[in-house]
């Protein structure tokens, strides 16, 4: 991933900064909602209090650096729905990052109660003295508390699922401590264990069909891969891509569209298209190529498929895959019925792929 994709590091600092001080503090507001009054509880409830005012003011100043410095774009190929979910979902962190303290501190400025800053200062009152609204503002800093939990644990999720099962760098964007990730998955360690993660902004699946003799190309927009990989020994390499044949960008809108029919993919039967890597073997006279055999399934149909890949690497740091191959779409019941008269759709459909990759 080019550094121009991941968040600045002031970003990634002030997220994991402030991720590890609201669920400490959220589990200490839990656990002193059980506590007797006691002089230990009262330095509790001080400090709690005290790094709720230095979290405001730090949220503040993460709002600023957000609005005032790039912020990656979410990957193309992301559902407008899946879009729209993650916009909300950080415009909700954001809110409740504010409201969280300053509910704390409004109830604190209702009861008449000062706020020390570890014994430094004294931060002022933001309101006066009112028994009513801080009764208020005590239930709104527990409910706050609870929606909070449940929309941290919405974010975990989601970065769980663009870790794992998109496998589409959004959550490195934000990484920014390398054994975090060792925590998470086994793909650490030496190069023949990595898992590497496909960078979908530099990479495609385009295909290329002859209609009336003329080419014709479309994109796959949505697809995931689960590959391991050895840049010392790409031989080894294993792993399945799985294509959404429900996403396709074609040239024209209404071949995408009649791509997906009973007669050609049939997506509403089979919406995905599988490609199992069964085999790698170095070409013996190009340079960096290789052959990739596996078996490719489209709708109820699974043959073999060769593809030439031509693969260069960086330094174990990223690899780019350029691969060509040719398969038959009658042999995958792809065109039936009046479609299979290749006079005007040819049988021959061209593969094209780019695909880059970074380990992780």
């Amino acid at each position: 991933m080019q550094e121009s994709q991941k968040y600045n590091v002031v970003s990634r600092l002030l997220h994991w900064g402030l991720a590890t001080l609201f669920i400490g503090m959220l589990c200490l507001g839990l656990y002193m909602s059980d506590i007797e009054f006691s002089p230990f509880s009262v330095k509790l409830y001080g400090w709690h209090k005290a790094t709720g005012v230095v979290i405001l003011f730090l949220v503040a100043f993460r709002i600023y650096w957000r609005f005032t410095h790039r912020v990656p774009k979410l990957p193309e190929d992301m559902r407008p729905i899946e879009k729209r979910l993650a916009h909300l979902g950080h415009l909700a962190l954001y809110v409740l990052m504010v409201a969280m303290p300053l509910s704390g501190w409004l109830m604190s400025s209702a009861f008449g109660s000062k706020v020390s800053i570890y014994g430094l200062f004294t931060a002022p009152s933001i309101m006066g003295k009112d028994k009513e609204m801080a009764s208020f503002f005590h239930e709104a800093h527990e409910v706050i508390a609870y929606l909070f939990i449940a929309v941290i644990v919405g974010h975990v999720l989601a970065a769980l699922y663009h870790l794992f099962i998109r496998k589409d760098g959004v959550f490195r964007r934000m990484l920014w401590v390398l054994p975090l990730v060792a925590l998470l998955t086994p793909a650490m360690g030496h190069a023949a264990d990595k898992r590497w993660v496909l960078q979908k902004d530099f990479s495609y699946i385009q295909f290329t069909a002859f209609v009336n003799n003329a080419p014709s190309q479309g994109k796959f927009t949505h697809y995931t891969t689960d590959l391991k990989l050895d840049p010392a020994d790409l031989t080894k390499t294993t792993g399945t891509i799985t294509v959404s044949l429900t996403e396709i960008d074609a040239d024209y809108p209404m071949v995408g569209d009649a791509l997906q029919k009973k007669d050609w993919f049939n997506t509403a039967k089979w919406p995905d298209g599988t490609f199992k890597i069964d085999q790698v073997v170095k070409h013996q006279t190009e340079p960096d190529t290789y052959v990739v055999l596996g078996d490719l399934t489209l709708r109820d149909t699974t043959k073999p498929l060769t593809l030439m890949m031509h693969i260069s690497t960086n330094n174990e740091e990223e690899l780019v895959v350029l691969g060509t191959a040719t398969l038959k779409r009658l042999e995958y019941g792809v065109g039936q019925d009046k479609w299979a008269d290749t006079s005007s759709v040819a049988d021959n459909v061209e593969l094209q792929i780019q695909a880059t990759f970074k380990p992780f």
